[in-house]
């Protein structure tokens, strides 16, 4: 399994920003080396992250079953990051060191030799390190210390800097190791500019220099810039890239992103590690199943049994009521009887010998009464100690209802997995549906053809603003505060009326207002060259924020009509007539009053009984707050 070079880390560190604002869910440990770190919220909804010390960290989609035990290293994690929000992500000085930053502790990837996954706390000292090891830098309850790295590639200034750089006895390896670039990356350098490998440093020529030097800054701008990530190896990917390789060997096959390629990659080195959801994974299910019916039984008849002996001892006070009625009325001008005193006064009434227990502070006196141990209050009069009985039979009783309920639900869900045994679905592809680009964001394909994205957080606004708008297209907005930047991109034919509504229909979709329950508003289109992100002087624009000169097309009152659909192979949410257009299966969303999981769940039931897409990549698409289906 090749190792992550500091050229792939940068770019996976880049992508991994998006995740910032999410949350840490759970983390597993599948064996020694590999963690998975699974996030939720933020603006990529349910994320996981996987660390393999040494080798690489990257977002998989691929599912991997987890431990039935997990390791303490994993609970450890568990403990100190669970529900933490994830606050930044950055590469130490262009090193294979990653470093996740949460809200009051920072985790350090190490990604050379052996590697290492260390835990820190606010003032950087090691909580607890995956690997010890005999390195004196790494001591619990000791700061951290970076390892000193290679030179930083993307630093060095001048040809003789370079060379003063490169120590090796070969070109190629000095530059893998020397300046860190990998293997991969050094040989590509080589090839790119037809520089023999074996080449010693020290006779490097000076047009050879330049030409390292050309190709460095080259990088520098390309990492700086957008990625084009590839993937070799056709159906078996063996290779990733950010770029297309000159050494490469087969023709690149582009993808959604850099994180998606090096999944691709490593899932298929992996091989059967790579855990799908088969029959055997339904007789667990079914088998727990099973366990948790049997619990709830036992449950059922425990709630049944304390209510019919609570009811008894309400029985027995009342069948009893004169001796109890006495007991209760000698001691009722005392504040505190002793036990002593309780025992003589019950020789007095000749039942001594049924004594069990006196609490002096609550003033709870324990007796036996026809064989039973009933407990009655010295506080409460007669008819108020069977009463509290007789209300706690009920509440046992309504106790036990409650659970059979729950025994109903385990097993209509029983009877579903067994229904699904019986059809025995195929076994799924490992390989999963490549998302497009746009797909990171809101989306549509509007009536006339034309893609619509729109923002999830400022951090993806500013990106749309920043990448994606450009000359011909139109930026629409709803005019209240908490609405997505949503970009309308011409294409070939450019953009025509019912294009410019639909993406203020879909602005007004995704905004605070229909949040809150409103589905008509005021909303604005400008053309692409009217945005901006420079402030009048003395003016202050935050991170996902623009300023719109000149006019502003707006439509007043303008109803905004949501719409779910199955277009092939994925979820399409936005406007409903867009909607309509393209997917023959659609529903109607309003702003409602149910959980959005459990809309989702109506709408796969409903629209893709026979495609068991991904729930969360649903929720992803769904506009926020609570819904409701239109019928």
């Amino acid at each position: 399994m090749r190792e992550m070079h500091t050229v792939d880390i940068n770019c996976i560190v880049q992508e991994l920003e998006e995740l910032i604002g999410s949350r840490v869910d759970k983390v597993f440990q599948n064996r020694a080396g590999i963690v998975r770190i699974r996030f939720y919220g933020g603006s990529q909804g349910r994320s996981e992250l996987l660390i393999q010390a040494g080798r690489r960290i990257h977002l998989t989609k691929f599912r991997r079953k987890a431990p039935k035990t997990p390791t303490s290293f994993a609970m450890y994690l568990r403990k100190h990051l669970g529900n933490s929000r994830l606050t930044g992500v950055s590469q130490h000085d262009f090193d294979r060191i990653v470093t996740l930053k949460f809200e009051d502790q920072l985790l350090v990837v190490e990604l050379f030799a052996r590697g290492n996954i260390l835990l820190l706390d606010s003032e950087s000292r090691v909580m607890l390190a995956m690997s010890r090891g005999p390195e004196e830098r790494i001591t619990r309850g000791q700061p951290y210390t970076y390892p000193q790295g290679p030179v930083n590639p993307l630093e060095i200034s001048s040809p003789g800097e370079l060379r003063d750089a490169l120590k090796h006895r070969d070109l190629v390896r000095s530059l893998a190791v020397d300046i860190g670039l990998g293997k991969l990356y050094a040989n590509e350098l080589c090839e790119a500019k037809k520089i023999r490998c074996d080449t010693p440093p020290d006779q490097l020529a000076d047009q050879d220099a330049t030409s390292v030097m050309d190709w460095l800054s080259w990088l520098k701008e390309k990492l700086e810039g957008e990625k084009e990530p590839v993937v070799y190896g056709g159906d078996e990917p063996n290779e990733f890239s950010p770029f297309k390789l000159h050494i490469a060997e087969s023709e690149p096959d582009p993808v959604e992103s850099f994180n998606v390629a090096a999944d691709l990659v490593y899932a298929r080195e992996e091989g059967e590690e790579i855990q799908v959801e088969s029959s055997s994974a339904r007789d667990e299910k079914v088998e727990g199943l099973e366990k948790r019916l049997g619990i709830q039984r036992e449950q059922v008849e425990a709630l049944k049994e304390k209510s019919r002996r609570s009811r008894e001892m309400g029985d027995l006070i009342y069948a009893n009521f004169p001796l109890v009625n006495s007991i209760i009325e000698g001691f009722a001008g005392e504040r505190k009887a002793s036990r002593q005193g309780i025992i003589e006064f019950l020789g007095e009434l000749g039942i001594s010998g049924d004594f069990k227990n006196y609490d002096p502070e609550k003033r709870l006196l324990t007796l036996i009464m026809g064989g039973n141990t009933v407990t009655i209050s010295l506080l409460s009069s007669t008819g108020e100690n069977a009463s509290m009985f007789y209300e706690k039979a009920k509440d046992l009783e309504k106790r036990a209802e409650g659970a059979k309920v729950a025994m109903a639900q385990t097993l209509r869900e029983m009877r579903e997995n067994q229904r699904k045994k019986i059809e025995a679905p195929p076994k799924p592809e490992m390989r999963f549906r490549q998302p497009d680009w746009y797909e990171k964001f809101r989306w549509f394909i509007s009536s006339d053809g034309n893609l619509v994205i729109s923002g999830r957080d400022a951090r993806s606004n500013e990106k749309i603003f920043r990448k994606h708008l450009e000359k011909n297209d139109i930026y629409a907005h709803a005019d209240v505060h908490g609405a997505p930047s949503t970009v309308a991109k011409a294409g070939e034919n450019g953009i025509g009326t019912r294009t410019s509504q639909e993406a203020c229909v879909q602005a007004l979709i995704h905004s605070s207002l229909w949040k809150a329950g409103t589905t008509a508003g005021d909303v604005y289109w400008v053309n692409a060259d009217q945005v901006t992100k420079r402030p009048s002087s003395g003016e202050y624009i935050a991170r996902g924020s623009f300023v719109i000169r000149g006019r502003r097309n707006y439509l007043r009152g303008l109803e905004a009509r949501c719409g779910i659909g199955w277009a092939g192979t994925r979820f399409m949410c936005g406007p409903l007539g867009a909607i309509k257009k393209h997917c023959q299966e659609y529903l109607e969303l309003v702003p409602g009053a149910r959980k959005k999981s459990d809309v989702a769940r109506e709408i796969i039931r409903r629209l893709t009984p026979r495609h068991n897409p991904e729930i969360d990549q649903l929720i992803q698409v769904l506009p926020a707050g609570k819904l409701d289906i239109r019928e």
